[in-house]
């Protein structure tokens, strides 16, 4: 579940989240209205994420934050994991924080 965009805490529940399919290297999830999926390679503490795509319903209210969580994905070049907690970095920017 998303919890911070930024470290903008965000009060999205349900409606934000990423899941990680290891055996087939899939990501897919929910970005505050639409649908997404992709791709995604990990190297060591690095990841990169690939033909990022999404569904294209309107949510009123809720497109800039969805704006910003795809755009975000991105650019997410490294990852760490913290009890419970996975943070999503470009190079020396905390992108994205989910909490498990």
């Amino acid at each position: 579940k998303l919890i911070a965009i930024k470290q903008r805490p965000t009060n999205l529940k349900e409606n934000a989240f990423i899941t990680f399919n290891e055996k087939e290297g899939k990501i897919a999830g929910k970005a505050a209205c639409n649908s997404f999926f992709g791709e995604y390679v990990i190297i060591r503490n690095t990841i990169t994420i690939e033909g990022l795509g999404s569904t294209k319903m309107f949510c009123e209210g809720l497109m800039d934050e969805e704006n910003q969580i795809l755009t975000n994905l991105e650019k997410t070049k490294r990852f760490e994991v913290k009890t419970h907690m996975l943070y999503l970095y470009s190079l020396d920017e905390l992108l994205l924080t989910f909490k498990r």
